[in-house]
């Protein structure tokens, strides 16, 4: 009879315990709140179609797990990482770009790396409060954004900033045809010019005198033999 006695009163203060335990849990019941955590990945100006791949890890055990780890962000708009809480706590994560395997060449991959901290409280009525904060690269300190920004690498900027056009041939003159030969510009004979020989001396005057001069020698010769006989 004893015995049963100490059972029943085990048995009495264990569910007392149970009941008063059971109200503790209820009130530390919070509804489940969700948090959004944008994410912006920048334009690439000549991969139009180009996709960037963020990741999200944890950093401490009691962290929950986002909806997606990892998010496929399109070329100049936004992405979000979604994590339900659904009690008081400081969570821990990190996120950065998952660069691929086979990276493209002409690509400069952003290798930052964000420390995203969650502060969860009790808002009252079981409701929660959350906020966070980022530092970029282990600084200290705090980002407004996650903004993640590949881009293309000089050499392809400087071929893309040239207008479009076929490959440019080095400049060739056309076929080389022959040129329809101008003649030579002949000297077309031009209005006879009085020929210069050095003397200035009119040619005509001289020619008169030398003939003047033929005429009246042999009559002066004549005469002198005239005189002499």
């Amino acid at each position: 009879m004893k015995n049963l006695r100490k059972i029943l009163r085990i048995l009495f203060a264990l569910s007392l315990f149970l009941v008063f335990n059971s109200g503790i849990y209820a009130k530390a019941y919070y509804h489940t709140s969700t948090i959004e955590i944008p994410v912006e990945c920048t334009v690439m100006k000549y991969f139009k179609d180009y996709e960037y791949r963020i990741v999200i890890e944890p950093q401490n055990e009691n962290a929950p797990l986002p909806e997606e780890t990892i998010i496929t962000v399109a070329n100049g708009s936004f992405g979000v990482f979604r994590i339900s809480v659904n009690e008081p706590d400081t969570f821990t994560y990190k996120i950065y770009e998952e660069i691929p395997e086979n990276k493209n060449k002409n690509i400069n991959y952003d290798r930052r790396v964000y420390t995203l901290t969650v502060f969860v409280t009790d808002k009252g009525n079981n409701d929660l409060l959350y906020s966070f904060s980022a530092k970029r690269n282990d600084e200290s300190a705090k980002t407004a954004s996650i903004v993640f920004r590949d881009t293309e690498r000089f050499v392809l900027e400087s071929l893309a900033e040239k207008p479009s056009q076929p490959e440019s041939k080095p400049e060739s003159t056309p076929e080389s045809k022959p040129e329809p030969s101008v003649p030579e510009e002949t000297s077309s004979p031009e209005p006879s010019k009085t020929i210069f020989t050095g003397d200035s001396s009119n040619v005509m005057l001289w020619g008169a005198v030398l003939v003047i001069s033929l005429v009246l020698i042999p009559a002066a010769l004549v005469r002198s033999s005239r005189k002499d006989n």
